[in-house]
């Protein structure tokens, strides 16, 4: 491979020692007095990095983790790749060098501590197909040896603590809100003498919305622990997208919006597990609804190929690069700390479940389409 091409990055610089230089580095600092009686002490993961970003040393934490009896074969590495990083294999260059690589946590603080500065950030790291996720916390500190630099990187896992809030945030934000509603039609109810049909298709409505909030939760952690049994057969693609557009027209975000479908929509049939199916679908109305003003319209249309049944919807509106780099992180979102998770759901249960494909286009004069491709051959 071409020096240019290892050396090409969005971000980072590419460079690396070789690794006797590394070995040298190693040696160096762990001749300082007590260093590795202090590091095995600590139970987070601890990285020495040098100013190329690679590892020379780590403690026990990162071994343990990775399932490996030594931290020698990772030296040379950088943290992003003994981690199983997606995005430090977009690169030649590796961690650090890709254009979301910007947008990481890690990676800034490592820069940060490069450069005389104590910085402590959050990460959010997808590892494998991109549906397994880390959420971490990290600490980057400046350290000179030998008038070298380098920086001591500590890593937490906070990936429960952020379960936590997102639960308390969003599911029992929601679920409140809901539970709100139906005391208030039922209270309705009990003060009305006339006519309550009315009443009880309201009634019918949010107790819906209520156990659907419910079951996306359970959903969402049974398919995180792999737990989740799929229930596959034969669904119709425009019978699919009616269902999701009812659910949502008298949904709160989708007050005064439209949600139509595309006339020139394909007819389908295809064999996939219809409630997964629905969820995925309908986090992409939802996020389209959220993203819209009012008056303007979400549209929901289907296009056959040859392998996949690809569902998509489109709005108008646009993403900003930032939001851009970070979709399908677990814990980032447009709403606020600790809300939003629907985009990283999407990706969970249609690539790891249904083994299919999200994909996502936002660009000014176009505006933002998310695509649900649906494996025609799940049966």
């Amino acid at each position: 491979m071409k020096d240019e091409e290892l050396n090409f990055t969005y971000f980072a610089p590419a460079e690396r020692a070789d690794i006797e230089e590394i070995k040298e580095q190693a040696k160096a600092i762990l001749q300082s007095p007590d260093f590795k009686k202090l590091t095995s002490a600590i139970p987070s993961i601890l990285m020495i990095l040098n100013s190329d970003r690679q590892i020379v040393f780590s403690n026990d934490s990162l071994a343990k983790l990775l399932g490996i009896e030594s931290i020698e074969e990772l030296k040379g590495q950088r943290p992003g790749e003994v981690l199983g990083c997606i995005n430090s294999k977009k690169n030649a260059g590796g961690c650090g060098t890709s254009e979301n690589c910007e947008m990481c946590g890690a990676v800034n603080s490592i820069m940060a501590g490069l450069n005389g500065t104590l910085s402590i950030n959050e990460c959010r790291i997808l590892t494998g197909d991109g549906t397994d996720a880390f959420d971490l916390k990290v600490w980057a500190t400046p350290y000179v040896v030998d008038n070298e630099k380098y920086v001591i990187f500590a890593v937490e896992d906070i990936g429960s603590e952020k379960r936590r809030k997102v639960l308390e945030k969003t599911f029992f934000h929601d679920i409140t809100n809901t539970a709100g509603g139906i005391k208030g039609i039922a209270q309705l109810l009990k003060d009305s003498p006339g006519d309550l049909h009315e009443f009880k298709d309201m009634l019918f409505e949010a107790a819906n919305t209520l156990m659907d909030e419910i079951n996306a939760q359970r959903q969402l952690l049974a398919a995180e622990s792999n737990e989740l049994a799929l229930n596959l057969y034969e669904v119709n693609s425009i019978n699919l997208m009616k269902s999701v557009m009812e659910l949502y027209k008298n949904h709160q975000v989708a007050e005064n919006k439209i949600i139509r479908i595309l006339d020139s929509s394909d007819n389908v049939n295809f064999v996939t597990d219809e409630t997964l199916a629905k969820r995925i679908i309908g986090n992409m109305v939802k996020n389209a609804l959220e993203a819209i003003r009012a008056g303007n319209t979400v549209t929901i249309s289907c296009k056959e190929q040859e392998n996949s049944v690809d569902i998509s919807v489109h709005n108008d509106s646009v993403m900003s690069r930032e939001v851009k780099l970070q979709m399908f992180q677990r814990s980032f979102s447009t709403k606020g700390a600790g809300r939003g998770i629907g985009t990283y759901s999407m990706k969970l249960l249609l690539e790891k479940y249904l083994k299919g494909k999200i994909s996502f286009t936002s660009e000014e004069g176009e505006g933002t389409t998310f695509t649900a491709a649906f494996r025609k051959d799940m049966g």
